[in-house]
């Protein structure tokens, strides 16, 4: 299964919405299928929705959880497991929303085998000033 996250969701959900003929019923699908779902979770987002939080700030502070979460456990990994961490991880460097943890492996990474050298130099990036 292909994982959908920035420019690549963002054109599967365009393609299946074009595609579709009920769109909010394709919208309600999607976000049926994609949601963060589990009886712990519902009350909470239900309740998150009566107070105003949007789905965007939801998923906002739990992806920052996550990526602390990430930070902490990589810190804490041997060297060869971080290198096939990094392995099957070097595709997510070009995605903003992980950006920050495709670079934090590689700085905790003593010695970078220069095939990802070579991976990065293909990447295409958006440069911020």
């Amino acid at each position: 299964e292909e994982i959908l996250i920035g420019e690549k969701g963002g054109e599967y959900l365009g393609r299946i919405l074009n595609a579709s003929k009920e769109p909010p019923k394709t919208i309600a699908q999607f976000q049926a299928q994609n949601q963060f779902s589990g009886p712990e979770i519902q009350p909470l987002i239900e309740f998150l929705n009566l107070l105003g939080v949007s789905r965007c700030e939801i998923h906002q502070s739990i992806l920052v959880q996550l990526k602390n979460v990430l930070k902490q456990k990589i810190s804490s990994m041997e060297e060869d497991r971080k290198k096939i961490l990094l392995n099957d991880t070097i595709m997510f460097v070009k995605e903003k929303a992980l950006q920050d943890i495709s670079f934090y492996l590689l700085e905790n990474i003593e010695e970078i085998p220069d095939v990802y050298f070579q991976k990065l130099k293909l990447l295409p990036f958006e440069h911020q000033m």
